[in-house]
């Protein structure tokens, strides 16, 4: 298995912004993968994997990519992420993915499973810490039979 070669921001401002492109293109005429391809293919399932997808997604310059992010953040903030709705929710943003970047799912299924789990935990953790956040502004309401019974 080989290491992605991922192209991040600390390798500086001017560098970072017109050279990344010219290298992406580069390594996906050689390999044939685009750079969330090979993170999926090449990082460690789990934190790496999922952190990498998820600055290469930040860092995208795809407007299509950009509305799907978008799009999946206001799910996410509005706990609209949520059982059978997440699974299609899932669904279309690996579709859009594959779309964009012209991935065929029949060849590369391994990246639709490994792409649908780091977009399921990425976008998951954002809900939990919108619904741990409404929590925390929630006031305590000594007339609310619920947060009386909690205090015990």
């Amino acid at each position: 298995m080989f290491k992605p070669f991922i192209i991040n921001s600390s390798c500086g401002g001017y560098f970072f912004y017109y050279v990344r492109p010219i290298i992406k293109w580069f390594l996906r005429k050689t390999t044939g993968l685009c750079e969330l391809q090979r993170i999926c293919y090449g990082e460690i399932s789990g934190t790496p994997r999922i952190k990498a997808v998820e600055q290469s997604l930040a860092m995208t310059r795809s407007t299509q990519i950009k509305q799907l992010m978008e799009h999946l953040n206001d799910i996410a903030d509005n706990k609209r992420f949520t059982g059978a709705n997440e699974r299609e929710i899932l669904r279309g943003a690996v579709s859009t993915v594959l779309l964009v970047k012209k991935i065929n799912p029949r060849t590369h299924s391994q990246f639709v499973t490994s792409f649908g789990k780091c977009v399921e935990q990425i976008w998951g953790y954002r809900q939990l810490t919108a619904e741990v956040e409404d929590l925390r502004r929630t006031a305590f309401d000594s007339d609310n039979f619920e947060h009386e019974k909690k205090t015990v």
